[in-house]
């Protein structure tokens, strides 16, 4: 049987450099957004490459957070590659919704920002994702398994019947995840201000037009496909 090579000492060079790379992105995003996009041509093609790898970034780095979560809360078997890579991929639509969503909605309310520039802001943006993601996986865990059976009611029954059904569930993990929520809606408000030339008010309504929209993804489509997943996986 035929060996797997081995990466070239150059090869992972240029990994660890990019990683290097896109962490320092993360960070200087994190800290101020809106300074780091002063730097970059939001118009341009070629930024779009950029903000696409940090994209892959950050999906990676989600990824990660998301398997000690996974296989000691939700059981599933993170080790199985289907199921890794469709969460990939559905995590990537869902990213990618939500930012077109602020363009479509900025649109609506008179915003002047382009599709690459909207999308290239979106998806630097995308650093407040693990975040978000992470500090979700703590208020999951501590609802016990009240959290997969929230999850499995929104995927047999809908986002709206499952707060109902596990109000318990429902309020832990929105108490601990409310914080979050405003720190990021207030590091967002100005990107979108930003890009689209609009006021904080029509603002904040295109970023809560578009969270609406991936909401309705995630309950109609991401949900139920990885629960589905994960029942094969165990």
């Amino acid at each position: 049987m035929a060996e797997l090579p081995f990466p070239s000492f150059e090869t992972l060079a240029k990994v660890s450099g990019w990683i290097r790379e896109q962490a320092a992105i993360w960070l200087a995003v994190v800290r101020n957004p809106l300074s780091f996009l002063s730097g970059v041509d939001m118009y341009s093609n070629a930024a779009l490459g950029q903000s696409t790898g940090f994209l892959a970034f950050v999906l990676a780095a989600n990824a990660i957070i998301k398997v000690p979560f996974d296989a000691l809360e939700m059981h599933f078997n993170v080790l199985d590659v289907t199921y890794q890579l469709s969460d990939f991929v559905l995590t990537a639509i869902s990213i990618l919704i939500f930012s077109y969503s602020i363009f479509f909605f900025g649109k609506m309310l008179r915003g002047k920002g382009t599709p690459v520039a909207v999308m290239n802001s979106m998806l630097f943006a995308a650093a407040f994702y693990p975040l978000f993601n992470a500090l979700g996986n703590i208020a999951g865990a501590t609802s016990g398994d009240y959290y997969k059976q929230l999850l499995q009611t929104v995927a047999n029954h809908g986002v709206l019947v499952a707060p109902t059904q596990h109000p318990v569930a429902a309020i832990a993990y929105g108490f601990i995840m409310l914080p979050i929520v405003i720190w990021i809606i207030s590091k967002l408000v100005p990107i979108v201000k930003s890009v689209h030339k609009i006021g904080s008010f029509r603002a904040l309504i295109v970023l809560s037009l578009a969270g609406v929209a991936e909401q309705i993804y995630e309950g109609l489509v991401w949900i139920p496909l990885i629960m589905g997943l994960s029942k094969g996986t165990n």
